[in-house]
């Protein structure tokens, strides 16, 4: 502990030192804001400002890029989360704004709870991230980045409506001069989500028994504020603040015939952040303070899904601050130090009984330092990076008053080097080969260590995950004059071995542990292609063919494929369109079939979902969109006996008085 408090306090020290460093100067711009920048990383940005125009979420989105897959319990609204080569949601670390949205409670974030009208784009930063990033997980960064207010003023609104009763308000201001900025955003989503699926009542075999019904209790409404600002000091300085709030209430429908009428879930969020930047000609540094509150209420009064009657509420309280500076130490030489302090709590209380459980507690301390090495006027560049985590684990204990399972004092500390390294060589100025490898951790969850209250219990020796993540690619990027406005080529092979994964086993009867039982292998190509052409096309492709397989000691689970990979993913877009008039897009996504379980049993079938609709652009800020969904009527699932919904159409009026605005 003692080591990694010093090497936290020295690399503080080297920021102040980088930061004050007067004596070198250098020709050229300002360092650009690290935490968008690798220089041999894959990342794939998702432009998001037109979700405005469209109904739609941020899994959705996620969707349109290689080598990441979404997995749904439902439609709009319903839990969702994401896979990044194969690999689980919790071996992917979520962020907004570059603050971490991934607890140490359960790991996984879910998509649906997600703001996606109020971002302006979303990272996916593929097997190696920055170093801005406190977490960097096996599977890879998501980073949600919030909308910035344009140069000048502008107002706006978008209002949409369609199928199964779905209703959609957005609403903002900005304001933007040269030494502030300050912007106001507000959406509203609410559906019914009771869309016609087939149910088979229970006996998959039996075809006779099988019958069209009606989605219950699916309900969502939805509600998300962002209020964000920042302020230029002088020329080098500047400092930027954001608060967004999210709250949602929805109902737990169950899964495939058995109904669940009453069970409901409600979420509020409030996160806060305070930072500031110093940009300079030969160096960079970026600070953040945070703080985010989450609280989570399940009602069961009839007690159709959990053990009984209950209401429990789930508290989830994380502060941190981090620290990014970037110093380039000569033309050849770039020297970049990270450090993040981050303290989470976790607490149940039983709001039946009024009980309060015991209290989770995990300190994170977290050191890194990367050097890039620029040959040959940068066209050969080569980044060793190392990381230092070390986490502290603290459970009071439990008695067997409240919990239906005692659980004794529990303290876990542990420590963990992650080195990686990563060349770019750029032969030629629109191609570029990069190659990557690095050993990561997934540190096991408050869930996993701790148990719940009594159906899982806790295993504080748990290891944490390990693995080896490395990549190849090539991107090739051109522009042909009067024919190609742009052309965008990328390829990646990744091979990826995972040790020590956590898996839930069962411990008797009733309960569940968690052990480190199994490992697993995964390889794969992932291809990107987006086009612009003739001044009236634009096309898009992303394609994943991934192997997952797992590695377990289990003799009939070895070599067996893992459930929810499939081998064959592709998305595809296509609009012709007419600048400042509008439109008209058609979209294919394409899923290969792919077992549902770990033994191989149970099998989804592939889907063919086809997609289209229009956007015109009457008067000059005017939009009016009108799309339809899985064109097909596809009735698919993602997991057994969470159905998708077919057939849908959705329309939006969007209208942006934008002043004197660049909007």
């Amino acid at each position: 502990m003692k080591k990694c408090l010093w090497f936290f306090c020295f690399l503080i020290i080297l920021f102040s030192s980088a930061v004050r460093s007067e004596e070198v100067v250098v020709e050229g711009e300002a360092v650009p804001a690290p935490e968008t920048i690798h220089s041999t990383g894959t990342i794939t940005s998702i432009d998001t400002q037109n979700a405005m125009s469209e109904v739609t979420d941020v899994g959705s989105m996620l969707e349109e890029s290689a080598g990441v897959t979404v997995k749904r319990f439902g439609g709009l609204g319903s839990f969702s989360t994401v896979m990044i080569r194969g690999l689980s949601p919790n071996q992917v670390s979520v962020f907004l704004d570059g603050v971490p949205l991934s607890s140490a409670a359960t790991g996984i974030v879910n998509l649906a709870d997600l703001p996606v009208d109020a971002l302006e784009r979303i990272d996916v930063y593929r097997g190696v991230a920055p170093l801005g990033f406190g977490d960097a997980p096996i599977g890879g960064v998501i980073n949600l980045v919030t909308r910035t207010a344009k140069k000048g003023y502008s107002l706006g609104g978008a209002a949409s409506y369609g199928s199964f009763e779905t209703y959609k308000a957005d609403a903002f201001g900005s304001a933007s001069e040269e030494k502030w900025n300050a912007l106001l955003f507000y959406s509203h989503m609410q559906s019914e989500g009771d869309f016609e699926f087939l149910d088979d009542n229970g006996t998959p075999f039996n075809k006779k028994d099988d019958r069209w019904v009606h989605r219950k209790n699916n309900d969502f409404t939805s509600d998300d504020f962002l209020l964000k600002g920042g302020l230029k000091l002088n020329d080098q300085w500047e400092i930027f603040a954001a608060d967004e709030f999210f709250n949602k209430d929805a109902g737990l429908p169950g899964w495939g015939s058995f109904r669940v009428e009453d069970a409901r879930i409600s979420m509020l969020r409030n996160m806060t952040y305070l930072g500031a930047r110093y940009l300079g000609k030969k160096a960079e540094l970026r600070s953040l303070a945070y703080y985010t509150y989450v609280q989570e209420e399940y009602r069961d009064p009839e007690g159709e899904i959990g053990l009984g009657v209950q209401e429990s509420r789930y508290v989830t309280n994380t502060a941190g601050a981090n620290a990014l500076g970037r110093l380039f130490l000569s033309d050849s030489v770039m020297l970049a130090l990270f450090a993040e302090g981050r303290n989470e709590t976790y607490e149940e209380r039983d709001l039946l009984n009024d009980e309060t459980g015991p209290e989770s507690r995990r300190l994170s301390l977290i050191g890194a330092a990367q050097a890039e090495f620029y040959f040959f006027d940068a066209r050969l560049i080569m980044v060793p990076t190392i990381r230092v985590e070390h986490y502290e684990d603290h459970f009071p204990g439990r008695s067997s008053a409240y919990y239906y399972l005692p659980a004794e004092e529990a303290d876990t500390s542990n420590t963990y080097y992650s080195p990686a390294f990563g060349v770019r060589a750029t032969p030629w100025k629109p191609l570029s080969f990069t190659a990557n490898v690095g050993k990561y951790y997934r540190v096991p969850t408050f869930l996993e260590l701790f148990g719940d209250r009594g159906t899982i219990v806790g295993n504080p020796d748990l290891k944490a995950e390990k693995g080896i993540h490395s990549d190849v690619g090539a991107e090739l990027n051109l522009k042909i004059k009067n024919w190609l406005d742009s052309f965008l080529f990328a390829y990646n092979f990744f091979y990826i071995d995972v040790d020590d994964i956590i898996v839930m086993t069962q411990n008797s009867q009733s309960t569940a542990r968690s052990e480190n039982v199994s490992r697993a292998e995964l390889y794969g190509h992932e291809v990107a292609m987006d086009a612009v052409a003739l001044g009236f096309f634009k096309g898009r492709v992303a394609y994943t063919y991934q192997v997952a397989k797992d590695r377990s000691d289990i003799p009939y689970l070895d070599g067996r494929p893992l459930p929810g990979r499939p081998l064959n993913e592709l998305h595809t877009r296509a609009a012709l369109f007419k600048k400042n008039k509008g439109e008209i897009f058609y979209t294919f996504d394409y899923l290969d079939g792919n077992f549902l379980d770990r033994a191989g049993f149970l099998e989804s079938p592939a889907r063919r979902i086809h997609g289209a609709g229009i956007m015109v652009t009457p008067a000059k800020g005017l939009e009016m969109t009108f799309e339809a969904n899985n064109i097909g009527d596809e009735h698919v699932y993602d997991l057994l006996g969470y159905p998708l919904p077919g057939r849908s159409y959705f329309g939006t009026v969007r209208y942006i008085f934008a002043g004197n605005s660049e909007e």
